[in-house]
């Protein structure tokens, strides 16, 4: 998260983060943003 993010764009990330990112890796992948 990027402090030039938007607060929408910072709330979507961290629910990727907390909410997604745990389930991919558990399958062997990872999420990375551009």
């Amino acid at each position: 998260i990027s402090e030039d993010d938007d607060e929408i764009v910072q709330m979507i990330k961290e629910l990727l983060d907390t909410k997604i990112r745990p389930t991919v890796q558990e399958d062997g992948g990872d999420i990375v943003f551009m």
